[in-house]
């Protein structure tokens, strides 16, 4: 039996002692792996998770938008069928009005409860999914998106936001962001540009928390002294490698377990890991 599978069972038996809906260490985050790796009927508990990734209407946005990218990695992997009377058009305009909403009144697209810059990563992977108008109104989005990307990273606002403080977990999903938004041809003159100034700007590395500062370190290149990162830590970074698409990260700090004797919601993030090397056809 893999580590992979190991996890699985050990979800499948724990998942009330599960504190929270989030994909980082919660319900959601064990239901994707149940998804993927399951050969039997999804547990219910796993089956009540999934369905509530149709529903964006709970009020901590920084669960709710990755509702969407979940959705369509699901769909992308042909992993799950959408309900009747559910379009996935239909949830790209309600994940991207709630996000826009939440952030309309804030002269800076950050708040303290938002790990990491979500919309943009959220909307180049529902972009994969659909055509015609809808994608085109999705590109101007995320157009926008890169927009309040730009005015964060280099503009600070008196009493409300200092750009060169910004923390190393803003730092590396928005640079994820624009490495996607290269490839995928969105913007990508704009996209490169900001890539460039992320990798030389100032950030407040003594603040931000050291698993994000490695991160941002091994996305940028720079050489990093060997770790050993503690199972929360591991499973951090297995949840950024899945959702960043970059098995690769999770890869270099995976180191064998006893999975029997890990905090449940750490093998949520392990995970991950393992199974974002799996998707890729890499055996850990």
């Amino acid at each position: 039996m893999t580590p992979l599978q190991q996890i699985y069972n050990l979800l499948r038996t724990n998942s009330e002692k599960l504190s929270d809906d989030s994909i980082f260490g919660g319900k959601i985050g064990s239901a994707i792996i149940s998804a993927f790796v399951s050969t039997d009927n999804i547990s219910e508990d796993s089956l009540t998770a999934l369905n509530g990734l149709l529903d964006f209407r709970k009020v901590d946005i920084s669960i709710e938008v990755w509702k969407l990218w979940i959705v369509a990695t699901l769909l992308e992997n042909q992993i799950i069928n959408l309900p009747n009377g559910y379009n996935f058009e239909q949830l790209v305009r309600e994940a991207i009005s709630q996000s826009r909403i939440y952030c309309y009144y804030s002269p800076v697209k950050l708040t303290r409860d938002l790990m990491l810059y979500p919309f943009g990563l959220v909307g180049l992977k529902a972009l994969k999914l659909i055509d015609g108008i809808p994608f085109y109104s999705l590109v101007e989005w995320i157009v926008l998106f890169m927009r309040d990307c730009e005015y964060f990273l280099t503009r600070s606002v008196p009493h409300i936001h200092d750009h060169t403080t910004i923390k190393a977990s803003v730092l590396h999903s928005t640079l994820r962001f624009m490495q996607l938004a290269e490839f995928q041809k969105v913007y990508p003159w704009k996209a490169h540009q900001l890539q460039e100034l992320i990798k030389e700007m100032r950030y407040d590395r003594n603040g931000s928390r050291p698993v994000d500062n490695y991160t941002l370190d091994y996305m940028i290149g720079k050489r990093t002294a060997k770790h050993v990162w503690s199972e929360k830590e591991t499973g951090y970074i297995g949840t950024i490698a899945f959702i960043y698409d970059m098995p690769e990260l999770f890869a270099d700090v995976f180191r064998p377990i006893d999975v029997s004797d890990t905090q449940v919601d750490n093998l949520v993030g392990i995970g991950l890991g393992l199974l974002s090397n799996s998707i890729n056809g890499t055996k850990l």
